[in-house]
């Protein structure tokens, strides 16, 4: 456009329009946690004060904008339940106007009104992907000639919905690695691994992620558990953000705005069937199976890819698996009868190990077979044909 030219954006600078969500979303809460670990001591007043699914969002005030006409369960609102819906703080940053994806345009809602620095929400990925890629003009003016400025937009998506992804043409930023302030790294998918591979598993002290008890960084506290154990779920998550020290959310080294997505799943399976499907399913997600049911050959790389010519499933979406300290971890610990030992105990001992029932022809979950003449191991912790 010729009203935007670099002489202007030297004089005035680019406009910015930010964009969020209007649905609680995992991907505002990765965006969220990172704004609340590292904006404070900044100069200015941090507005985010937590990690949550939905942005900073007052309900105290009168006159604050209602975004429920558009999403009745947006935690945008003071009506009804939803106004308990978790929020990052009690700044007011929702501007009041929405990018309908349906029909390419913005709406304003019941005391709405676009403003520099607040944002326009839109429902889901593929809606704030959408406003931020379509071109639009501001409601900011020139102080040169009033005329109206186009936008750069600025929101924050889910990796998928990135340039590098398959299909995707939006681009991303760089951002600072940890408080380096020089080295500065994209969201690909070998910055997020290096982000995650900053931080170990739990019951944890070497980077190989072998078990270890002596490991003595402070647990989430669930079921009496004082410092990070494997039997206690919420502790998988907790050795990613701990209270104090090197967080996901603000890691020593990688993409500083990076998630991992979590499985909540069973150890006792009250069928074959059921519990081969989830044990072959992580296992090929972390490239350890490499046997079918039938003992044929499975590729390792079915996820991750071999290259640029091959790509697996996460790199045409942008993912990678996580690193190798925690594909041991997950591995030694619920998808074998590990002999992995620490404190005078082995790590299978502890039956925290999804039952076997694989077919007897079958591999183990890592390539070795279960149990003397390939014969059936049943965790002793599950009660037989009692599970999921």
């Amino acid at each position: 456009n010729g009203d935007d030219s670099q002489s202007r954006w030297n004089s005035e600078g680019v406009p910015i329009r930010l964009v969020g969500r209007i649905d609680n979303s995992g991907t505002t809460d990765i965006f969220t946690r990172h704004l609340a670990a590292v904006c404070n001591g900044l100069g200015f007043t941090n507005k985010y004060l937590t990690a949550a699914e939905a942005l900073p969002y007052d309900r105290t005030s009168t006159g604050q904008p209602i975004m429920s006409t558009f999403r009745t369960d947006t935690a945008y609102t003071n009506a009804g339940s939803n106004s308990t819906r978790p929020v990052a703080g009690t700044a007011q940053t929702i501007s009041g106007v929405f990018w309908n994806k349906n029909t390419d345009t913005l709406q304003t809602a019941t005391f709405g009104a676009e403003a520099p620095g607040k944002f326009i929400v839109a429902d889901g990925s593929d809606g704030v992907e959408e406003a931020v890629r379509v071109e639009g003009a501001t409601l900011v003016t020139s102080t040169i000639d009033n005329s109206i400025q186009l936008n750069g937009k600025l929101g924050y998506i889910s990796s998928d919905w990135v340039a590098g992804a398959t299909g995707r043409i939006l681009h991303s930023a760089q951002l600072p690695e940890g408080n380096s302030g020089t080295v500065y790294k994209m969201p690909r998918p070998a910055d997020a691994s290096k982000a995650v591979g900053s931080l170990l598993p739990p019951q944890t002290i070497a980077t190989s992620g072998a078990y270890n008890v002596t490991d003595a960084r402070p647990g989430s506290g669930d079921n009496g558990f004082t410092t990070l154990n494997r039997a206690n779920p919420r502790d998988w998550l907790f050795a990613l953000y701990p209270t104090s020290g090197a967080t996901l959310a603000d890691p020593a080294k990688g993409y500083p705005i990076t998630g991992v997505s979590s499985l909540l799943t069973y150890t006792c399976f009250s069928t074959q069937a059921k519990q081969l499907a989830m044990g072959q399913a992580i296992g090929v997600m972390l490239g350890k199976v490499t046997k079918k049911a039938d003992a044929t050959s499975l590729s390792p790389n079915t996820f991750k890819g071999t290259g640029a010519t091959s790509l697996g499933i996460d790199t045409q979406l942008n993912l990678t698996i996580v690193p190798a300290a925690w594909q041991t971890a997950i591995t030694e610990t619920f998808l074998k009868k590990s002999t992995q030992s620490s404190g005078g105990g082995t790590l299978g001992d502890r039956n925290l190990w999804i039952q076997s029932y694989a077919p007897a022809k079958a591999a183990d979950f890592d390539g070795t077979n279960l149990g003397s003449n390939k014969e059936v191991l049943a965790n002793p912790a599950c009660t037989a044909g009692k599970g999921a």
